[in-house]
């Protein structure tokens, strides 16, 4: 799909969920057989956040502001890493990853890849149930990430 100046490969089971762009992946289909009563799932769920940073903008910068919140606003977050990250069309990128309790279910694992291209910076966000993180899943998963790249002038519309 394509939004806001970007072109994304989602998974075909996603939905939208909010005005901004925001999707989330179905609830899992097997239950925990040691539970008898309702169990709550973290689904997975990808939000794309793109605006213009203006022209002089660098994508250090902007990762280390986009991790200063994270850190300054998630309370419990923790096992905070940040690496270079390179997109699917060559461009590089930033993945700010951690951990937080999600009260009465687990935990979950949260990425953000920040792309900037030109003035306009790219936020991803990925959440998922860190119970299910294997290396094949992570791999899955950053290769989503991954495939978000410029479409057209790059520009918002």
């Amino acid at each position: 799909m394509q939004h806001a100046g970007v072109q994304i490969d989602t998974p075909p089971d996603f939905e939208i969920e909010q005005a901004m762009i925001s999707f989330r992946g179905p609830a899992p289909t097997t239950i925990e057989a040691r539970a008898l009563q309702r169990q709550t799932v973290i689904r997975p769920s990808l939000i794309v956040n793109r605006r213009d940073v203006g022209p002089d903008a660098t994508l250090g910068i902007l990762a280390g502001e986009v991790t200063a919140e994270l850190v300054s606003t998630i309370d419990g977050l923790s096992a905070l890493a940040t690496e270079a990250f390179a997109y699917a069309d060559g461009e590089p990128g930033v993945i700010v990853s951690f951990d937080f309790a999600a009260p009465g279910v687990g935990t979950a694992r949260q990425y953000h890849a920040v792309r900037l291209d030109g003035r306009f910076l790219t936020t991803v966000t990925l959440t998922i149930d860190k119970l299910t993180l294997t290396e094949p899943i992570k791999a899955k998963w950053l290769g989503l990430l991954s495939s978000v790249v410029r479409a057209g002038d790059g520009g918002i519309s």
